[in-house]
Order: structure tokens, then sequence, then C-alpha cells
């Protein structure tokens, strides 16, 4: 992560894994991280990862080393959870990962 960047993450959510599907064909979730962020609340349309138009209320940026997947479940502070429709990643200088933005 780039210096500094780190101060920005003062909230945090969070992320429970995609595990596979149940015996119900529904999709199931592990234990679920905590993961420090910024909450950005929003307004836009998005191309979610399935090549559709999605509705997004917000962007959440997290550490570019933190362990997420498109297909993974967000808890937000509020008790909401929320599927991940898109990520972002941001690379740096050097061509790290170093922010990832989910949109939900």
């Amino acid at each position: 992560m780039l210096s500094g960047t780190r101060t920005w993450l003062k909230q945090s959510v969070t992320v429970k894994p995609y595990t596979g599907l149940n015996d119900y064909a529904e999709a199931s979730y592990g234990a679920g991280d905590s993961v420090a962020c910024r909450i950005q609340l929003t307004d836009e349309q998005v191309i979610g990862a399935d090549d559709t138009l999605v509705h997004a209320t917000a962007k959440i940026l997290v550490d570019g080393s933190a362990s997420v997947s498109v297909s993974d479940k967000v808890t937000l502070p509020s008790g909401e959870e929320k599927p991940i429709l898109k990520l972002n990643t941001i690379t740096g200088p050097a061509g790290a990962t170093y922010l990832k933005v989910l949109y939900v």
C-alpha cells in the first residue's frame, strides 16, 4: 500500500468468503473477517462481474493485500449483508495492487 493510504481506512466491514453451494444449490459463506476500509455512499450504475448493468449503493475501499473476491459477501457496519457486485484493483507505480474497490 502506498504511504499514507492506510490512514484513509478508518471504518471496517466483515467479509465472508464464498465457500460453494450447499445441498439446496444456495451459496454458502465461511466465517467473516473484519477488514479495515473506507465506505463511500454512491448511487451509480456499473458493469458488474457478470457483464450486466447493476446499481451500486456504496464503494468500499480496502487494502490491496486484503483477501477479497467478487463472489464474497460484505456485512456493513449497519449489519446489512450485501453481495459484491464488482471489484476493481488499483495498482501503484511499482505495479503492485495497493487498493481494491468493492461495489455493493
